[in-house]
C-alpha cells in the first residue's frame, strides 16, 4: 500500500514551496540559517538581511521564492519538487528584475560614467523532489544556448535536501531539516 503522504493524489504541489517561502522568504532569523548553511559562515545579525522577493514577476503569480541581500550577496533560492531544466534562465529573468529594482532603489544612474557597484549574485535551487538527483550539481545557461561561443554565463547551485542527502547543509539548517 502506497504511504498516504507519497500519493501525490492528497498533496497541494505547491504547499512544500509554499512552506519554504514562508520559512525563509518571511524569517530573518531563518534565512540567515541557510544562509550561514550555504556559505559556511556565522553571521548572527538577522538585521544585517534585506529582503528583496519579487512577488507577480511578469505575469500574474510569477514571483521567485526568496531573495535577500547580506554582505554584498545577492542570494536568489528557489525550492523545487521538480527538476527543471530551465532554471537558469528564470533565474537570469529574476537577477535582471532584482538587478533594476536595485538601481532604482539606490537612484543609481543608469547612463553615468560612474559605474554601478551591484552586489554579487548566488542562485541555489533546493531540490527536494522524487526523481534521483546527485547531491550538488551547476546548471549554466549558456548550455541551453544554442551557439555555445556565448558572452553570457550565469551558474545555478542544484542542491539535493532530500533524507540522505547533503547532511552536514541540513544540521546546520534546523528550519530547512524540519
Amino acid at each position: 500500500m502506497t504511504d498516504f503522504y507519497e500519493n501525490d493524489y492528497f498533496i497541494n504541489r505547491e504547499f512544500r514551496n509554499d512552506f519554504f517561502i514562508f520559512l525563509f522568504g518571511r524569517n530573518k532569523e531563518f534565512a540567515l540559517s541557510l544562509y550561514n548553511a550555504m556559505n559556511n559562515s556565522s553571521y548572527d545579525d538577522p538585521d544585517e538581511l534585506i529582503f528583496n522577493t519579487i512577488d507577480n514577476f511578469i505575469y500574474i503569480g510569477r514571483h521567485n521564492d526568496v531573495s535577500f541581500l547580506i554582505e554584498n550577496t545577492l542570494n536568489v533560492y528557489e525550492h523545487q519538487t521538480t527538476a527543471n531544466a530551465n532554471i537558469a534562465l528564470r533565474m537570469l529573468l529574476y537577477v535582471a528584475k532584482l538587478y533594476e529594482k536595485y538601481a532604482y532603489q539606490n537612484k543609481a544612474v543608469l547612463y553615468s560614467h560612474d559605474v554601478i557597484r551591484l552586489p554579487s549574485p548566488n542562485f541555489i535551487v533546493f531540490y527536494f523532489g522524487k526523481e534521483e538527483q546527485t547531491d550538488d550539481r551547476l546548471i549554466y545557461l549558456s548550455d541551453a544556448m544554442s551557439i555555445k561561443n556565448s558572452n553570457l554565463e550565469l551558474r545555478v547551485r542544484v542542491i539535493n535536501v532530500n533524507y540522505g542527502h547533503n547532511q552536514y547543509i541540513l544540521n546546520k539548517c534546523p528550519a530547512l531539516y524540519e
